[in-house]
C-alpha cells in the first residue's frame, strides 16, 4: 500500500511539522516510506505494506520476537491470512494507539490483536463485540471464534448467548449460520447442561440442521440418514425427559431414527419401571446462573442499620429469577447468622433455601463479612419488560449495615443481561440471581 512516503521530505522545516510535535511522532509515521525498515506481504494479492521496527517492536514483545530474534528473509513479514484493509487498520492501531472499529473486520483486527499479542487492541475488540453480541449475531460469532483461547471472555459470552437462546436461533436469517455450524461445535452445544430450552426444542434444531449436511452431500434425508449424520449428537438429545405425546410424534414423522430397544428403554424410564436409560442423558438441563450487581464499584457500609432489603428490577427478555445474595458485616467474633423472616415478590411470598459462607476480611480494619445466598425452591418466571419488587425482611435482632457505594447510585443497568434496577427505601440487595 503506497503512502505519503512517496514524498521525500527536504526541509527541517517539513520535517518538524510532520514529526515535531510528541503526541504525534510514532502517529505520523504511520503508512510513510520515510524511515521503514520491514516489510510485511499482505493478503492472498500479496499487497506490499510498510512498517519501522521501532514503532511495531514498542506494541508487542511478540513483534520483538518476529523482527529483531527472528531472521527474516529481507526483513519481510508475510500475513497471507488477512486482506490488506484490515492489516492497514491494525498497524494504524500501533502507531496511533486509536481505531475506529465501524464498518471494519473486526474479527481480522482481533486475530492480529491476539497473534501478536497487542492487549489494548484485544480489549478494545473484544469490548465492540460484547456490544454486539445479540441473539442474531451470537451464532455468526461462534463461527470465527475458533482462534480465541479457552478463557477468553467473549468466548464464553458468545457461547452463553447461544445457550440462552438456543430456541430461537434456526429463525431467519440466523439460521444459515446455524446450518455451516461443524459437527464438534454442534456437538459443544448439544451437551451443555445449560441449554435453557425445552428438549423438543433441541431435537427440532439439530434434525434442521441433519437435514441440511444430508443435502450437502446429496444424501435422502431419511430417518437412518439422519441419525448417521448427527453419529454421537444424537444422544446428547435427552429423549427420556420428553413428554410421552412427544416421542410418539417423532416416532411418526422420523421412523428408525430411534431403534426398538431405544423406544423401549425410553419407555422403561417415563414409566418408572427404570431409574436409568441406557445411552442417553436422562437428567434436565440446570440452566446457567448469571449475575446482576447493583453496585458496580466497590462496596461499602453505613452506620445506619435495617433488618429490610428490597430491590426493583425489569428485564428486557424472558429470564428466571432463582434468587439473591447479600452480605452481613460485623467487626467481632463470635458471627452472627443472621436469618430471614420472610421474602416476597410482588407481594407473593416465595419459599427459599439459606447458604451462608465464610465470612471473610474487609477492606475495612478489624471488619468481617459474611456472604449468604438465598436460593428460591421455585424457580420464577420473569415477564420481560414487567416491573418486580423483592422485599426480604430479617430476623430482627441482627439487623444489616446500609450498604453504600462511592457513587451511591440509585438506578443501574446490566447492559448484558438487560436488566433494569432501581433502589428502594430499605437497604438495597446489592445481588440478584437468574436463569436465561
Amino acid at each position: 500500500a503506497s503512502g505519503g512516503g512517496e514524498k521525500i521530505l527536504k526541509t527541517h522545516e517539513e520535517w518538524s511539522e510532520k514529526f515535531g510535535k510528541i503526541d504525534d511522532r510514532f502517529a505520523n509515521f504511520y503508512n510513510e516510506r520515510v524511515l521503514s525498515d520491514v516489510t510485511f506481504i499482505v493478503g492472498p494479492d500479496k499487497e506490499i505494506v510498510r512498517g519501522h521496527k521501532l514503532v511495531l517492536i514498542a506494541c508487542s514483545w511478540e513483534f520483538f520476537i518476529a523482527l529483531s530474534l527472528l531472521k527474516l528473509d529481507n526483513e519481510k513479514l508475510i500475513i497471507p491470512d488477512i486482506t490488506c484493509n484490515t492489516f492497514m487498520c491494525f498497524l494504524e492501531f500501533c502507531y496511533r494507539g486509536k481505531v475506529d472499529l465501524d464498518g471494519k473486520d473486526v474479527w481480522g483486527l482481533l486475530k492480529l490483536a491476539h497473534r501478536f499479542n497487542v492487549k489494548q487492541l484485544i480489549g478494545i475488540c473484544e469490548d465492540f463485540l460484547k456490544k454486539n453480541l445479540n441473539a442474531n449475531t451470537c451464532i455468526e460469532f461462534y463461527l470465527k471464534d475458533t482462534f480465541l483461547p479457552d478463557d477468553s471472555e467473549i468466548k464464553m459470552k458468545i457461547f452463553e448467548k447461544i445457550e440462552s437462546e438456543f430456541a430461537t436461533i434456526t429463525d431467519g436469517s440466523i439460521l444459515k449460520y446455524f446450518l455451516d455450524i461443524p459437527a464438534q461445535k454442534l456437538h459443544n452445544i448439544a451437551k451443555s447442561e445449560y441449554l435453557t430450552c425445552n428438549e423438543m426444542d433441541v431435537f427440532r434444531n439439530l434434525i434442521k440442521w441433519a437435514e441440511h449436511a444430508c443435502k450437502k452431500v446429496r444424501l435422502d434425508c431419511l430417518p437412518k440418514n439422519l441419525r448417521k449424520i448427527l453419529g454421537k449428537i444424537l444422544y446428547e438429545i435427552r429423549f427420556p425427559i420428553m413428554k410421552p405425546e412427544q416421542i410418539l410424534e417423532i416416532q411418526a414423522n422420523y421412523p428408525e431414527l430411534l431403534s426398538l430397544r431405544e423406544i423401549s428403554a425410553i419407555g422403561k424410564f417415563m414409566l418408572k419401571e427404570k431409574d436409568h436409560c441406557h445411552g442417553f442423558k436422562f437428567n434436565s438441563r440446570e440452566g446457567r446462573d448469571c449475575y446482576v450487581h447493583f453496585f458496580n464499584g466497590k462496596l461499602g457500609y453505613s452506620d445506619t442499620f435495617t433488618d429490610r432489603l428490597s430491590i426493583s428490577f425489569k428485564s428486557e427478555q424472558p429470564m428466571k429469577f432463582v434468587g439473591f445474595r447479600f452480605y452481613d458485616f460485623h467487626e467481632s467474633r463470635p458471627i452472627r447468622i443472621v436469618e430471614p423472616h420472610f421474602c416476597k415478590l410482588n407481594k407473593t411470598l416465595v419459599n427459599w433455601t439459606l447458604t451462608r459462607f465464610e465470612s471473610v476480611n474487609s477492606s475495612y480494619p478489624s471488619t468481617l463479612i459474611s456472604f449468604y445466598c438465598i436460593r428460591f425452591q421455585e424457580k420464577q418466571d420473569i415477564i420481560p419488560q414487567q416491573w418486580y419488587e423483592l422485599n426480604c425482611i430479617l430476623d430482627e435482632d441482627f439487623p444489616l449495615r446500609n450498604y453504600t457505594s462511592p457513587t451511591n447510585p440509585l438506578e443501574s443497568y446490566d447492559e448484558f443481561n438487560k436488566i433494569h434496577l432501581k433502589k428502594g427505601f430499605n437497604n438495597c440487595i446489592p445481588s440478584l440471581i437468574f436463569q436465561n
